[in-house]
């Protein structure tokens, strides 16, 4: 692990790197971004539970679309307790290839808040890819993602922002932290891993854990964790700060009651200590294979109060081979399945092919999942809800399925106050946040 460093902020959109430290966070073009609807079909109904919520952007849904941007999506979405919305992914400004990252911040009813970036409303910092975030009590903002690095190699970076989108300069260098986690070789001849975050999680204590994945060699899963001001906290991990798992990469990571973490893996659940040490009496570590086949991704974590421990995303069915179905896997908080949720322990959305990405729980104990399809080339989105038993919630939608929206990828969901579901995700090549009525 190669210590830690700042990051350049951007200053010209059309530049593939950065050239200052004391810039200010550039913007996507001359003019205001647009808030539209951009090339997908959306069917909304009156306000009944699992319709496009009508109140909010565009008969449900706002479309990020800067002039003569061409892309990309949001991969995460937060509600602030004032109501705000919070979205963080990348796009590719006009007239370049390169990707940014972009945050942006939506009021209520949809509109861009111009107070967050002011007077854009969105704040697009470096190069690469901004995938999720997390917010503190304050209103301070963490962003993690990937930055590409000296030598072309990717970074893992961590960023934290005041409420107003402007850099919080009390953490790290200037705002962010870029923590390399392997090296092979010294002096020159030396080799950097490919490091991508992945997830946050903010401690009851103020340190944040960062999860992500180091490719050298294979995929090597590493938590980061950090004290306020953006030191890595030596007490953790092997006295450098970071916790690793050789062959698998992290997906996610959330805490559990006895403070450990929780990290995910595409076919892995495992757990750590609250010091960074791999906790050999947890579970079953590797999926049980009686649930599916070795085809798929999985996503999101949720926590439930009794300590239930939900992982979602896509899954092929025992015995292989079998195409992928969307799916919340269920395990006690011993890291044992929990085969009374759901069909054996796992809770299916839809049908064969169809993937699933973010989950979130709503005060009932519900699990509310962001799902989606193919057909003919063409993604269509939705929500699924399924009961606290892992039934679908047949109050939610068409049999526990929200309205379809058609030429729309999904990612990451989350609630507002009144029960509205948010999810993140991208439409027509355009970074878009859609809501849902969840009452």
């Amino acid at each position: 692990m190669n210590g830690i460093r700042g990051l350049v902020r951007d200053e010209s959109m059309d530049a593939g790197r950065s050239t200052s430290r004391r810039g200010v966070w550039k913007r996507a073009g001359a003019a205001f971004a647009s808030v539209a609807l951009f090339g997908a079909s959306f069917a909304f109904g009156s306000g009944t539970a699992g319709t496009l919520d009508p109140s909010f952007g565009n008969g449900g849904v706002v479309t990020f679309a800067p002039p003569g941007a061409a892309g990309h999506h949001f991969n995460d979405v937060l509600v602030q307790p004032d109501g705000k919305i919070l979205a963080s992914g990348q796009y590719i400004a006009s007239g370049t290839t390169t990707q940014k990252w972009l945050v942006a911040r939506f009021t209520e009813s949809g509109a861009l808040d111009t107070s967050f970036g002011a007077p854009y409303g969105y704040v697009t910092p470096f190069a690469g890819t901004a995938v999720n975030l997390a917010l503190l009590a304050d209103g301070r903002i963490y962003v993690c993602g990937m930055v590409p690095g000296v030598k072309g190699e990717g970074d893992a970076a961590l960023i934290r922002l005041n409420g107003n989108g402007t850099f919080d300069t009390t953490f790290g260098v200037g705002g962010s932290v870029v923590t390399n986690i392997l090296t092979q070789g010294t002096g020159k001849k030396a080799t950097r891993s490919q490091d991508q975050g992945a997830d946050l999680f903010v401690q009851g204590d103020g340190k944040v854990v960062f999860a992500g994945v180091a490719l050298l060699s294979g995929s090597t899963g590493f938590l980061a964790r950090y004290q306020s001001n953006g030191t890595l906290d030596t007490s953790f991990g092997g006295g450098d700060g970071v916790a690793t798992w050789a062959s698998r990469g992290f997906n996610g990571v959330a805490g559990d009651a006895a403070g450990g973490l929780l990290c995910l893996s595409n076919d892995s659940l495992i757990r750590f200590t609250s010091i960074g040490a791999f906790d050999s009496t947890f579970g079953e570590r590797v999926f049980a294979t009686d649930f599916f086949n070795g085809n798929g991704a999985m996503y999101g974590l949720a926590v439930q109060s009794d300590g239930r421990i939900l992982a979602s995303g896509y899954r092929g069915l025992a015995p292989s081979p079998s195409p992928a179905y969307a799916m919340i896997l269920a395990y006690g908080a011993n890291g044992q399945p929990d085969r009374a949720y759901g069909q054996n322990g796992a809770a299916i959305a839809g049908g064969p092919l169809w993937s699933g990405f973010g989950v979130t729980l709503d005060p009932s104990g519900r699990a509310v999942f962001s799902v989606g399809y193919s057909s003919g080339g063409v993604n269509s989105g939705r929500i699924a809800r399924f009961d606290a038993t892992g039934a679908l919630d047949a109050s939610f939608g068409t049999g526990g399925l929200s309205d379809a929206a058609t030429n729309f990828l999904s990612r990451q969901v989350a609630l507002d106050a009144s029960g509205r579901i948010l999810v993140a995700g991208g439409s027509g090549g355009f970074p878009v946040v859609a809501r849902f009525v969840g009452n």
